[in-house]
């Protein structure tokens, strides 16, 4: 068995999770991750999607590339691999959509985001596929900012308390052309065994024992110029929908009855929380320029001192 900890969860699995830090075995874990026989389908169904169902408690995951996931009550998930299907490539799925749907689950909200620390607070970027959410969390990383978590802001807050984020993968999961701008051509990282995998830059993370209070979101759009380029504030409204918009696996919450209460916390947020939108040129060779830019934000919101990292 391995012992992990991640989005504030305690995990005992039967199969690796690179990326997860180690926990003590001595604590009772949350969720147990094993093999075993997982259905085809689902009784009481009440959502059908793409590659996946879901039932009162119950997300079924079924992916011809790497097999089936059964994700189940926020507690356990059963994996039942494709014939023949290299550890990595499900290891992709579980960390992605079944880590998702479990919490969605366990009451936390998913943003499709990328975060990482300044000061005490910490900062999200999200956007659609390919709008260089992970780019920009390793390029910040590299400028000497903790990383929080890639690809998914696990959020939890409640009617008395703001919301945190806790600390996801301790790694930033790139295309070959981020990689190089963001660490050079010497990064000595392993390729990509398949097109359904990226490289994994190792970061330094923040400690996952506690929350760390969310200040932005910042919402990435391209733009056609330089002198386009800007940060400008959402009325709640928008924000609203931003939110919504890039909740991660969106319509899982749909199938497992957890859309009142997502929008719920999204209303939170929006009271403690500045949503943005950052239109910036699609260069990457413009990103020291744009951390430059969001350090300025950043001053400008309340003065965050910036936390480096450990030589």
């Amino acid at each position: 068995m391995n012992d992990y900890s991640a989005f504030g969860i305690r995990f005992q699995s039967e199969i690796s999770l690179p990326g997860l830090r180690k926990r003590d075995p001595g604590q009772q874990p949350d969720v147990a991750i094993r093999f075993g026989e997982v259905p085809e389908t689902l009784e009481n169904v009440t959502y059908r999607g793409h590659a996946w169902m879901a039932a009162p408690g119950v997300l079924l995951l079924n992916r011809p590339e790497a097999g089936r996931f059964l994700v189940r009550d926020g507690r356990e998930i059963v994996i039942q691999p494709r014939h023949g299907v290299s550890e990595a490539v499900v290891q992709v799925f579980l960390q992605g959509s079944a880590f998702g749907a479990l919490l969605h689950q366990r009451g936390i909200f998913p943003l499709h985001a990328g975060v990482v620390q300044v000061g005490n607070d910490c900062v999200a970027f999200t956007g659609h596929s390919g709008a260089g959410k992970s780019t920009f969390t390793a390029a910040l990383h590299q400028a000497g900012y903790p990383v929080i978590s890639d690809d998914v802001a696990a959020i939890q807050c409640s009617a008395n308390t703001a919301p945190v984020v806790f600390s996801g993968r301790s790694v930033v999961k790139l295309n070959s052309d981020s990689l190089t701008a963001v660490a050079g051509n010497d990064h000595g990282l392993a390729e990509p065994q398949s097109e359904l995998e990226k490289f994994e830059l190792p970061v330094t993370s923040v400690s996952e024992r506690h929350g760390i209070s969310l200040r932005a979101v910042y919402e990435l759009h391209p733009a056609d110029h330089s002198d386009e380029e800007c940060i400008v504030g959402y009325p709640n409204a928008k924000g609203l929908m931003c939110l919504s918009r890039h909740t991660y696996r969106r319509r899982y919450e749909i199938g497992l009855g957890m859309s009142q209460q997502h929008f719920l916390t999204r209303g939170r947020i929006l009271q403690s929380v500045g949503v943005f939108g950052f239109h910036r040129v699609r260069d990457l060779k413009q990103l020291s320029r744009h951390v430059r830019r969001l350090e300025q934000h950043w001053q400008s919101l309340a003065e965050p001192r910036r936390t480096k990292r450990a030589a």
